[in-house]
C-alpha cells in the first residue's frame, strides 16, 4: 500500500523546492560489481544522482531518458550515478532491470547507509544535479518533459562552460586602524586568491594594482577593506559584476588577527555561489 501511495504522489509531484547552492554530502558506496564509488572523486564535473528503487514504476519510466542523457554527454565529462534504495538487495534482478532499459551508467547500492536521509529523499525517483563546484544545482521529484528539458539544458551549459575560465580581478585590500602596512594587504589578497581557487574550479585570478578599476576585463571584480584594532580585525569583501558595475554581494567577518585565514575562508565561502558566469 505504501508503495502504491508513493507512486500516486509521484505522478502529481514534479519539481521540488529550490536547494540551489547547497553543499553536497560526499559518500562512498559499492556498485553492483562490488567496486567502491566515491562521489567526490568526480568533483569538477557535472554529476546527476538518480535515487530509485526496483519496485518504483516512475523510476523505470525515467530510465530511458536518463540513459539517453548519459549517452549524449558522457564523453564530455558528464557523470550519472544511479543510487538504488531497495530495502532488499538483489543484484541479479537490478542488473536485469537496467539491461532492459539499456542503462550503462554506474549504479550503487545505498542499503545500510544514511545517504537517503542525508540527501532528504522522501519519494522516488528523485534526481539531484550537482555542478562542477560540488554544489546542488537542480532537484526534481519525479520526471516530466519540463524536468527533462531543464536537466538537458543545464548539463549542456555546464559542459559548454568548462573550456571558458571564470576570470576574477582581485583589487587592492585597503587597510585601516593600527596596522596600515601594505604587507598585510598583500597577505590578505593572497589568502583571498587561494580561497577563491579552492572554492571554484576553472577560475583565474588577476591582481589589480592600487587605484586600478577592480573589475578590469574580468567577469567579476573583488575589492575589500580590513580594519585592525587591538589585535582584532574586520574584513569586508565586495563582489562586483564587471558588466554592470553593480555590487552583487558584500560580506564581513570579524575576528582575531591570528584567525585571519579562517576569516577569509568564511568570506569567500559566502561569496562563491554568486561567482557564476551569466
Amino acid at each position: 500500500m505504501q508503495k502504491a501511495i508513493m507512486i500516486i504522489l509521484l505522478i502529481l509531484v514534479v519539481a521540488s523546492p529550490s536547494t540551489a547552492g547547497k553543499p553536497i554530502h560526499d559518500f562512498t558506496l559499492k556498485d553492483f560489481d562490488g567496486t567502491p564509488v566515491t562521489l567526490s572523486s568526480f568533483k569538477g564535473k557535472p554529476i546527476l544522482l538518480d535515487f530509485w528503487a526496483s519496485w518504483c514504476g516512475p523510476c523505470r519510466k525515467a530510465m530511458p531518458f536518463l540513459a539517453s542523457l548519459h549517452e549524449k554527454y558522457a564523453q564530455g565529462g558528464f557523470v550519472l550515478i544511479g543510487v538504488n534504495l531497495d530495502s532488499k538487495v538483489d543484484v541479479p534482478k537490478f542488473k536485469q532491470l537496467l539491461q532492459t532499459y539499456n542503462v550503462k551508467y554506474s549504479n550503487v547500492i545505498a542499503y545500510g547507509s544514511d545517504v537517503m536521509n542525508r540527501y532528504g529523499v522522501s519519494a522516488m525517483p528523485t534526481t539531484v544535479l550537482i555542478n562542477p563546484n560540488f554544489e546542488e544545482e537542480l532537484r526534481f521529484v519525479g520526471m516530466s518533459p519540463s524536468a527533462e528539458s531543464q536537466l538537458d539544458s543545464r548539463i549542456n551549459k555546464m559542459l559548454s562552460g568548462t573550456s571558458q575560465p571564470l576570470n576574477v580581478c582581485l583589487g587592492f585590500i585597503k587597510i585601516a586602524g593600527d596596522k596600515s602596512d601594505a604587507g598585510l594587504s598583500d597577505k590578505i589578497r593572497g589568502l583571498v586568491s587561494q580561497s577563491l581557487k579552492s572554492s571554484k574550479t576553472n577560475l583565474q585570478v588577476t591582481y589589480s594594482l592600487p587605484g586600478d578599476d577592480p573589475t578590469g576585463n574580468c567577469d567579476f571584480g573583488i575589492s575589500g577593506s580590513f580594519t585592525a584594532e587591538s589585535g582584532k580585525g574586520r574584513l569586508t569583501v565586495n563582489l562586483i559584476d564587471s558588466k554592470t558595475g553593480m555590487k552583487l554581494n558584500s560580506v564581513s567577518e570579524f575576528g582575531k588577527m591570528e584567525e585571519l585565514e579562517p576569516m577569509v575562508q568564511k568570506v569567500v565561502t559566502q561569496l562563491s555561489p554568486s561567482l557564476v558566469k551569466q
